[in-house]
């Protein structure tokens, strides 16, 4: 409940203008069967599916305040959800918490503030997404149904397509039925739409989703703001060598080169190959994999680091309640301190714009993302150790 009235109390209506703002306006033209994919340069687009506007639409019978509220209550449930999955994945009881599970969800609430508060401010969908994630990876690792496993990751790809690193995991693990089910439920919920826009509007506005989905522009890429693997390589062999000011990169016209591109091809078939060199351990598997979506991701800014929210319950759960050499919880706790301590570094609000833009040039996400990680990697290989 403390949660949920933070969710609605931090509601400003008052804001400048955000991402739901977006979402509201698409959907109202989805209503009205005009162009909900209207390309601005990479920034205040719509870029999701038809099924998104379909589903945001009743939202917009509501004045758009009443709305903003609304939604941002919807996110503060997901958030509450997230948590409720994550405690029974391991069967932690909430009948009668005790010290360790009541500090437990003070931490993850405390680790992902910064990307709530974010969320709520400009009224984001990445909670959504960690929430359907987190549902499959409940499905997967409680329920072993495979239906019930491809339903959830389907919906998360109607929204981004990062979640398509779970679809190349279930691939190469050979649970080739996931697979099948997902790729049956994204036909059908790419179909769900024309039951308001009938069949031709609705394969219009498929054919101009995936045309927008081709047209993100290289400055989106450059931006400091971005911090993706991508986005660094790009600032390593591009941005860094520009004669333009940081605030400036918007204007570089320079395409994104071969070796920018195969540096970071290679850089995430490696830490991928890595990540299937034990095969015991399914929870670190999907922990990491939360990780590696939101780096691989070729535009990853602040609100996508929210999904770390995953990785940190099962990095904490092993400091806590896995029966191991203190020594070895005490590596996992400073892997894990440091990674937050990096993530947390900066505050937009505490550093002068030239210094804080400067200190983004280095993605200090993407190192904090990268470290917890490593923590999670060193998880998994001390199972062999007691195997």
């Amino acid at each position: 409940m403390v949660i949920l009235c933070v969710f609605l109390f931090r509601t400003t209506p008052e804001r400048a203008y955000g991402d739901f703002d977006i979402y509201y306006a698409a959907s109202q033209n989805f209503l009205d069967l005009k162009p909900i994919y209207i390309f601005h340069g990479g920034s205040e687009e719509f870029k999701y599916s038809p099924l998104f506007a379909f589903l945001f639409s009743p939202l917009t019978w509501l004045l758009k305040t009443v709305a903003l509220y609304v939604w941002n209550g919807l996110c503060g449930i997901f958030f509450i959800l997230t948590l409720y999955l994550l405690f029974s994945i391991k069967n932690l009881s909430l009948k009668e918490v005790q010290w360790k599970e009541f500090l437990l969800m003070l931490l993850l609430t405390a680790f992902v503030a910064r990307y709530l508060i974010y969320h709520i401010k400009i009224g984001q969908v990445n909670i959504l997404i960690g929430f359907l994630l987190m549902l499959m990876t409940y499905c997967f690792l409680k329920k072993r149904h495979d239906f019930l496993v491809a339903m959830p990751l389907a919906a998360s790809l109607m929204i981004k397509l990062f979640p398509l690193l779970f679809v190349a995991y279930f691939f190469l693990r050979g649970r080739f039925k996931i697979v099948f089910y997902a790729l049956l439920c994204i036909g059908g919920f790419l179909l769900l739409p024309l039951l308001y826009t009938g069949i031709d509007q609705c394969f219009q506005y498929t054919r101009e989703w995936v045309q927008l989905l081709r047209q993100t522009p290289a400055t989106m890429i450059y931006s400091p703001k971005n911090n993706s693997l991508l986005s660094f390589y790009s600032w390593l062999f591009i941005v860094r060598h520009e004669p333009y000011a940081i605030f400036e990169y918007f204007d570089i016209k320079t395409t994104i080169s071969l070796t920018t591109y195969l540096s970071w091809i290679g850089t995430c078939l490696g830490l991928f190959s890595v990540w299937f060199l034990n095969k015991r351990r399914l929870d670190i598997d999907m922990a990491g994999l939360f990780i590696l979506a939101v780096i691989f991701n070729p535009l990853a800014y602040k609100e996508l680091f929210y999904l770390q929210i995953v990785p940190y319950f099962f990095a904490l759960y092993f400091i806590f309640y896995e029966k191991v050499s203190k020594v070895w919880k005490y590596l996992v706790s400073f892997g894990v301190g440091i990674s937050f301590l990096v993530s947390n570094s900066i505050k937009s609000a505490y550093l002068p714009d030239a210094i804080l833009w400067k200190f983004l040039e280095y993605r200090p996400l993407l190192w904090g993302a990268l470290l917890l990680f490593l923590s999670l990697l060193f998880i998994k290989f001390l199972d062999d150790k007691f195997a």
